[in-house]
Formats: C-alpha cells, structure tokens, sequence
C-alpha cells in the first residue's frame, strides 16, 4: 500500500505538482465555524491552531468544496474522496458534493457511532460500506488527525526546549 501525505495550500496554490489517478483523496480540513470557538473543549482550542480548526462563518463549506473540485481533476474515475466533517454541515456538504457531479455521497460514522465523515464517489457502481475502502479511508482520516496533533505537541515540546 503506497500512501503519501501532502502538505499543500488548496486554495491558493496550483493542483499541477499534486498526484494525478489518486485513488482515494482524504481530508480533515479547518471545518469548525469561527462563531463556535468559545463553545469548544480546552484540549482543543487551546492546543490546536486556529488555521487547523475555524473556517469563516460566511464560507464553512470553503475547503471542501475547493478539495472536491480538486477530486474531480485528480481522481480515478473509480476514485473515493474522503471528508472530516462537522456535523452541521454534513447535509450540505451532501448537496454540494451531488451537485459536482459526485454519484455516491454517504455520511458514516466515526468509532465512537458520531456522524463526521461524508464518502464520495463519482462511479455509480461503488458502494460504501464499513468495511473494506470505507473503513480504511475512515480509519486514515482519523490516523491523519492523530498525526497532526503529535507533529503540534513536537512542535510545541521542541520551541519549550529551545
């Protein structure tokens, strides 16, 4: 199994020097409302940064839509985009996704039984399911998240060094 991560600016930056025929593309973007901060646990808010978490409480839906449009471009035409969501969006992300052209949208569950992920696939024949890509996919967004909170606490451990 041959998985990359990429740090790359998906708003501003050209898709020429990403992969091209990915087969699955997963993303955990900044998807929290600014407005929700202060409704936020301590060990979040205060521990990840803003740029990781709030998006504008005009444009929540900014990221995803620029990484579907992206997926389009960058997918196998059997390819599966994979979301973190927030769970007040979801059904709009359903929507937004459907109206792109994407066949198969499905909302599924995290470990915990919570609503946070959204599937994509512009092939009518993919089925999704808890098991098999989905799980995987599901597993690797929440392995990337987990990633990112250990590369914030080196972060933070190597400048309380310095």
């Amino acid at each position: 199994l041959d998985v990359n991560f990429l740090h790359h600016d998906i708003l501003n930056d050209t898709i020429d020097s990403l992969p091209q025929d990915l087969d699955i593309l997963i993303s955990n973007p900044p998807y929290i409302p600014i407005s929700e901060k202060e409704n936020l646990h301590r060990n979040v808010k205060d521990y990840e940064p803003d740029s990781a978490l709030f998006v504008p409480d005009s444009a929540p839906l900014i990221f995803y839509k620029r990484i579907a449009q992206v997926g389009i471009e960058l997918l196998k035409p059997t390819g599966v985009l994979f979301f973190e969501t927030y769970h007040l969006f979801q059904n709009q992300m359903v929507e937004m996704l459907q109206s792109l052209g994407y066949k198969q949208v499905v909302i599924t569950k995290d470990l915990q039984g919570k609503s946070r992920f959204v599937e994509a696939s512009m092939s009518e024949w993919f089925r999704f399911g808890r098991s098999g890509a989905s799980a995987q996919a599901s597993a690797a967004v929440e392995l990337s998240a987990q990633i990112s909170r250990l590369t914030l606490l080196l972060q933070v451990i190597t400048k309380t060094n310095s």
